[in-house]
């Protein structure tokens, strides 16, 4: 391939300049900005730091002001969180935990599409893959790719998975994904917290702790036994010879299953199979036609809806299961909570409850709402040091970012007339 003429290197420098002439001042006005709020949050903490009262967590008289507080907070004040809080309305009450916040977590044992391209020689193809896993979200199988190389990759990757099955199907009574809530309020000490508050304002809040789930095993009894879930086929991914791969058909491989001689449509197996009792891994059979040896069907299992006659807790006594082995279709909730007993905080109170600090404004900063909380306990001295150097370490972030992106816009204006020359001196014919 040539090299690129005069022409084009012209264009490109000055696509290049262009581009450099817009970033320029934005990534001045990103810097100025950042200064800007650095100052106005240092102000912030300042003026809540000097006007704040300390108050005692069993303190009977509460006068209005500006008060900062570490206190335990106070268990029956905590809201009961259900299924129904979140959603999933076939759960009710069968789960059940108070907590300031809390959040639900469903996923569904899904088919996911992966693709790349390959070079073949000089050509340039898209090479499919397939794998099961846990998905908050739903795939829609319908969009997968149905080359020839897909549907063989998709048959070893997905095994059970076929169009005769109609795709994966959400439970109507189940939100898709994260759902999360705070309590409407909460007591601690002599104050009660509202729940804009408790999502943090200028400090981290009542987080949830996505790492530790709630423990789900005293609320075995009111879901189904887990050994009494489907027990469904298990499947191993094979790749049968194309003559025998068509649409709709894949290999089942079921760990000791027995079929009969019960004759044709009998409950034992084909009738095609004499001779008794007969391990089978080279069966093949439509999905949704495939009887299970443990006594359910694929086809009867409706997973429209959960809750608790066909859910149970797992092993671990942290998920809600629909079923004893991952197979697609399957769905898994958990729980989350916030696990904090005790808060510090900095706000404006009134009549007993917290409101945001109204801050004056001042050279370069408008009137501000200033009002903090997290999670523990902490002296005054400490938390306001906290936040100051959350401020720091943000603001250092942002001019880092904002000096890279004036540099990269610098060195694009240069390519204009350092880019250029050259081809300019061979276009014109110049020495």
């Amino acid at each position: 391939m040539g090299e690129d003429g005069p022409g084009s290197k012209m264009w490109n420098a000055f696509c290049s300049m262009c581009v450099g002439m817009v970033v320029f001042p934005l990534s001045l006005y990103l810097l100025g900005s950042n200064e800007q709020q650095y100052m106005c949050t240092h102000k912030s903490i300042i003026f809540a730091d000097q006007k704040s009262k300390v108050i005692q967590c069993d303190q009977p008289d509460l006068a209005d002001g500006i008060a900062f507080m570490s206190c335990p907070i106070k268990e029956d004040s905590l809201m009961t969180f259900n299924g129904v809080s979140f959603g999933a309305t076939g759960i009710g009450n069968a789960i059940h935990f108070k907590s300031a916040a809390a959040a639900m977590k469903a996923e569904m044992f899904q088919c996911v599409e992966y693709s790349k391209e390959e070079k073949i020689g000089n050509t340039s193809v898209k090479v499919y893959s397939y794998k099961m896993e846990w998905k908050d979200s739903l795939i829609d199988v319908y969009k997968f790719s149905w080359t020839a190389q897909a549907i063989t990759a998709r048959d070893y990757g997905c095994p059970g998975l076929t169009p005769g099955q109609g795709g994966h199907i959400w439970p109507s009574n189940v939100p898709r994904g994260t759902v999360q809530h705070y309590a409407p309020e909460v007591r601690a000490g002599p104050l009660i917290i509202d729940s804009e508050l408790m999502r943090g304002g200028y400090a981290s809040g009542l987080s949830i702790n996505f790492a530790t789930p709630v423990n789900l095993n005293e609320f075995r009894g009111s879901f189904e036994g887990f050994d009494q879930l489907p027990m469904t086929k298990l499947v191993q991914s094979m790749i049968q010879p194309a003559a025998h791969h068509a649409s709709n058909w894949y290999t089942q491989v079921v760990k000791n299953p027995v079929f009969t001689n019960a004759g044709a449509g009998g409950a034992g197996g084909p009738a095609s199979h004499p001779g008794g009792h007969h391990p089978a891994p080279h069966h093949g059979r439509r999905l949704f036609d495939f009887t299970n040896p443990f006594g359910h069907t694929v086809k009867t299992m409706d997973m429209s809806s959960v809750g608790p006659h066909n859910a149970a807790i797992d092993g671990s006594g942290t998920y809600v299961i629909t079923c004893q082995q991952q197979r697609i279709g399957c769905i898994r909730i958990q729980f989350f909570k916030n696990w904090d007993t005790i808060v510090t905080m900095v706000s404006a109170v009134q009549g007993g409850s917290t409101l945001p600090v109204d801050v004056p404004s001042s050279w370069g900063c408008g009137t501000d709402k200033f009002q903090a909380l997290e999670g523990g306990e902490e002296s005054k001295s400490s938390f306001f040091s906290m936040m100051e150097e959350s401020n720091t370490s943000t603001t250092w972030m942002m001019r880092v970012f904002g000096l890279l992106l004036t540099w990269a816009a610098v060195c694009r204006n240069r390519a204009w007339p350092f880019g250029t020359t050259e081809p300019l001196r061979k276009t014109i014919g110049k020495p």
